[in-house]
């Protein structure tokens, strides 16, 4: 019997690639909440970005393991699991894949009726709390008593952030025995210091760079939005996550509204951008091929993952444990993360698939 702790894109990756190759080997996925695959729903805004074909930069916090992930082969794999295994079609936007829907929800049925065909059991609401190692395999304990019997343990059990609440899955790493980096917000928001109730909800395209210690480490172009006391877009939650890379919530935002414009010496700024951003640029004597905005601190309440988790050095290739092969330890839960354009998902799927075909 093989226990799986977690509902997510990781698990299902994992039991259906597993179940196909070993039609005899017993899988159960537990899920603490009501409804499995909840990030696959709300991923990329509800559209579901699960392929990006644009890897070449550093997208994950450790390159020399995206170097090892993100291979041609890897990527094929992953693709024939959308196309073949699910039976999706992937719609390709500027090399960004997505459901031939654009919506999370069919990816999600897709994993579901998929996971259900092959005889897979997938269990809501089992809060697991405890893992016990016994002399032959493991004994794992919901919040209300009912206990499981495993030879084989896959934790998938995401982070904190989702949740918005304490992690209560750090005893179970406890249990164990995993290292693993304390969590923290990623791919959120940045507060800052000034008060923005004045543009709040404008959007606006800029360059946007991020500056820490007076160095301009990353500079990315897009949308962004102002809210009354923080930024948001997916410009400045990568920014946020390079951020997050420097082990650092302090720094600042220079924002040019005129890259790539031809704006003529004698503009009229009003003529140029939404009036209410014009008339704060002005009234504030901020400079708009210079807007700076002073970073006071992530915003862990719309953080879309977390930054942290199980150290990946206690881990062999196929994401089992090295001190005992019989733990596999997937997805969000690991100390991996990446920028916005589906690298999560990517991640999360493939890690899965890699130790579903491996183990």
């Amino acid at each position: 019997m093989i226990v799986v702790i977690g509902g997510g894109p990781a698990s299902f990756s994992f039991a259906i690639k597993h179940r196909k190759l070993h039609p005899n080997d017993e899988i159960i996925i537990l899920e603490a909440g009501y409804k499995p695959l909840r990030k696959v729903l709300v991923a990329g805004g509800g559209k579901c970005n699960i392929l990006n074909d644009q890897y070449e930069e550093p997208v994950l916090n450790n390159l020399d393991y995206q170097k090892n992930l993100f291979t041609l082969e890897n990527i094929e794999l992953l693709r024939d699991f959308y196309t073949r295994d699910l039976g999706l079609v992937l719609l390709n936007i500027n090399g960004y894949y997505y459901p031939s829907s654009l919506k999370g929800e069919t990816v999600a049925y897709a994993l579901e009726k998929t996971a259900r065909t092959l005889g897979i059991k997938v269990i809501t609401e089992q809060h697991v709390i405890k893992i016990k190692k016994e002399a032959q395999g493991f004994s794992v304990i919901t919040k209300y008593q009912t206990v499981y019997q495993a030879d084989k343990i896959v934790l998938a059990v995401g982070s904190n952030l989702y949740y918005h609440e304490d992690f209560f899955n750090y005893p179970l790493f406890h249990d164990l025995e995993l290292p693993s980096k304390p969590f923290v917000p990623f791919l959120s928001s940045l507060s800052v210091k000034e008060k923005l109730f004045s543009v709040k909800g404008i959007r606006a395209r800029a360059t946007v760079s991020l500056v820490i210690n007076d160095q301009v480490v990353a500079t990315k172009s897009g949308e962004i939005q102002f809210n009354d006391t923080n930024i948001s877009g997916i410009v400045v939650m990568n920014l946020a996550s390079i951020l997050s890379w420097h082990e650092t919530t302090i720094g600042e935002l220079r924002i040019d509204f005129f890259d790539g414009l031809k704006v003529p010496s004698d503009y009229d700024l009003r003529a140029l951008l939404p009036l209410d951003l014009a008339a704060y640029l002005e009234e504030n004597q901020q400079d708009p091929r210079n807007m700076v905005l002073h970073i006071i601190g992530l915003n862990p309440k719309n953080a879309q993952v977390a930054s942290g988790g199980i150290l990946l050095e206690v881990l062999n290739k196929n994401y089992t444990v090295k001190k005992d092969p019989n733990i596999i330890v997937l997805g969000e839960c690991l100390d991996v993360d990446g920028l916005c354009g589906g690298y999560n998902l990517m991640h999360a799927f493939l890690s899965g698939l890699i130790a579903g075909r491996d183990l």
